[in-house]
């Protein structure tokens, strides 16, 4: 059993001329204790899907389970199991955070003693101390995402949705919810579906992920595998003490082309690892010294504009 069972689901928006689809057939599957990325441009249908999952649209054909559930038709049965976070939370505006997690808390039906412990733990873990009893429309944006990311846990969810959840945060605030996500899922075995526009996010936390754009499935997988597939070179980039007479980098065995850019030497390369001992050995072997090297492998963001065609996330 999957903990998330997306079947051929596709829903329309819009009605006569003005009717779209934004998912369109897609499928997708994700194991228990897994974070799974759903990575796609604007309006590639990735916040409808999440939409879907968490019961607040739903599909015109298609069907979708969480944990074994029928997420569409079986709500009540889910309620406990899952929850969601969206960038750009608003919550009553007048209540403090820890009148939200309180109010969230009766929501799904949490014993008060157990729900002031975990109220407590979620507002020292996402440091919201300082600013618990301030009312919610004098927060940051960051620290409204905070309150968000914190109601998204209220209820020790086995199913956790996060649409955009460190938008608005500092980096090194995002970095310890990053942190906090992949603990859940690698302690506690919460399974995590995750849009995210952060390519660096997503190649992050996750091992695998689906690609959307226009509402279709455009890749999915293992994203090591992916990257393989669209084949973009990774680059060595080098410094040496002269430029002269490189012709001989053709001749190595895999090196697919080079340039010299602002004083540095870059060398294209299906896989840096491979190539690096015999390229030193060679560029050794013909008197060229090397002041500086880094190696710049195939990015997540890389291949994600070359699957969509150069559009932007």
């Amino acid at each position: 059993m999957y903990a998330i069972d997306v079947q051929n689901v596709t829903k329309y928006f819009g009605k006569g001329k003005k009717r779209f689809r934004a998912l369109d057939n897609v499928s997708l599957k994700v194991k228990q204790g897994e974070i799974y990325g759903l990575l796609g441009p604007n309006g590639a249908g990735k916040t409808t899907l999440v939409y879907i999952l968490s019961n607040l649209l739903l599909p015109d054909s298609g069907k979708a389970e969480i944990l074994g559930i029928d997420a569409i038709k079986e709500t009540d049965e889910l309620r406990g199991k899952v929850n969601v976070c969206f960038g750009n939370n608003s919550f009553f505006s007048s209540f403090s955070p820890e009148r939200i997690l309180k109010y969230y808390s009766y929501l799904y039906d949490i014993p008060r003693f157990k729900s002031q412990k975990k109220i407590d733990e979620l507002i020292k873990i996402l440091k919201i101390t300082p600013f618990r009893k301030r009312e919610f429309s004098t927060l940051s944006k960051g620290m409204k995402q905070k309150v968000a990311i914190a109601k998204s846990l209220i209820n020790d969810p086995e199913v956790l949705l996060l649409d955009e959840p460190t938008i608005g945060l500092d980096v090194d605030i995002a970095t310890e919810v990053r942190e906090l996500f992949k603990k859940l899922s690698e302690e506690n075995g919460m399974t995590i579906l995750l849009t995210s526009h952060y390519m660096g996010e997503v190649e992050t936390l996750c091992k695998k992920m689906t690609l959307l754009n226009k509402g279709k499935v455009i890749k999915e997988g293992n994203i090591n595998d992916i990257k393989k597939k669209i084949n973009i070179p990774d680059n060595i980039s080098l410094v040496l003490n002269n430029y002269d007479n490189l012709k001989f980098l053709k001749n190595i065995s895999g090196v697919k082309g080079y340039e010299i850019t602002e004083g540095r030497l870059e060398i294209f390369t299906p896989s840096s690892v491979r190539l690096i001992e015999n390229l030193l050995k060679e560029l050794k072997k013909n008197k060229k010294e090397v002041l500086d090297l880094e190696i710049k492998n195939t990015t997540l963001e890389e291949t994600f504009i070359k699957l969509v065609g150069g559009k932007n996330a």
